[in-house]
């Protein structure tokens, strides 16, 4: 409860995006210049505390970072 999503070393990239995705690909998060302080996401559909709480499960992401395109999943839990 309450955790951020820390991406090493993202505020080496200013210029960068960062989108979450849940399991039918509806984008549920998406931010540029994501910083891990001003610009973080909380497990909600908006920057920091904003946005309404996503549910338990696993998300997938893309990050875009000095044109490299980076893919994955997180996973939140309760």
């Amino acid at each position: 409860r309450n955790d951020s999503w820390i991406i090493d070393n993202i505020d080496q990239f200013p210029e960068n995006t960062v989108k979450i995705f849940n399991r039918w690909g509806s984008t549920v998060y998406s931010e540029s210049n994501y910083d891990n302080i001003d610009v973080v996401w909380k497990g909600n559909t908006g920057n920091k505390e904003e946005g309404d709480e996503l549910e338990a499960a696993t998300y997938f992401y893309v990050a875009t970072v000095d044109d490299q395109v980076y893919k994955g999943w997180v996973e939140l839990t309760t």
